[in-house]
This record gives C-alpha cells, sequence and structure tokens, in this order.
C-alpha cells in the first residue's frame, strides 16, 4: 500500500518555554480531530514524527523532536487512542521542507507529521 502522511505546519508544542515538549492550548482541536480519525479507522498504526529547525546543537534538537512527538502520542493516548497504534519518532533538524536561513523557513521546519505504517488486514 501507499503510505499516506500528514503535515501539522509548526509544532503542536509550545517554543515559548525554550526546550520545552509542552502541547499548545491551540493544538487541542487539531489533535482531538486526529484522533477522532484514527479511532474512526482502528487497523492502521500510525508514526509520531517530530521535527526541528537547525537552531542549537543537533543533539538537543534530536531530544527535543522526541519529546515532542512523545507529548502528542500522550495526548492521544489520553484521549483514548491505544498506545500499541502510535509510535513517537523523532528527526531532529535533520529533514527540513525549507531552508532554515529564514523565520518563515525556520517555522515550517518545526512541525509534528503522523505517518501511516501500517494497515491491519480484516
Amino acid at each position: 500500500g501507499r503510505d499516506i502522511t500528514v503535515r501539522v505546519q509548526g509544532s503542536a508544542t509550545d517554543q515559548s518555554k525554550g526546550l520545552k515538549a509542552t502541547i499548545k492550548p491551540v493544538s487541542f482541536a487539531l489533535l482531538d480531530d486526529v484522533a477522532n480519525a484514527l479511532r474512526d479507522n482502528p487497523k492502521i498504526k500510525v508514526e509520531i514524527q517530530g521535527h526541528t529547525d537547525s537552531s542549537g546543537k543537533r543533539t538537543n534538537n534530536l531530544s527535543l523532536s522526541r519529546e515532542r512527538a512523545a507529548a502528542v502520542k500522550d495526548h492521544l493516548v489520553q484521549r483514548g487512542l491505544s498506545a500499541d497504534h502510535l509510535t513517537a519518532v523523532g528527526f531532529g533538524p535533520d529533514r527540513p521542507v525549507a531552508s532554515n536561513r529564514t523565520d518563515t523557513g525556520r517555522a515550517r521546519n518545526r512541525r509534528i507529521e503522523f505517518r501511516v505504517i501500517r494497515r491491519e488486514s480484516r
């Protein structure tokens, strides 16, 4: 089958608090929509991918991206989804979608992506 990736532009987590992985309240509605879609499709497994811009140390960005993806996974589990159907990974600055030379580009690179990694057969 074909992979499906949904990109959430900007991070779902709060970056104003520095290197933290706190979900922004403005993201709750979107994450609830994701939870509902996954609940309606219980046979799929999803990889939650955290991404950062290239500011700062790569090792810190890798940790931060993992923590942000884990925070989103935890949020979805709290909304009733099975943790067995969700995997959280962090890629740090390694998969940019825009240039890190501008504020706009860095903002685009700070994101969460949801990738369908498996569809269980009936």
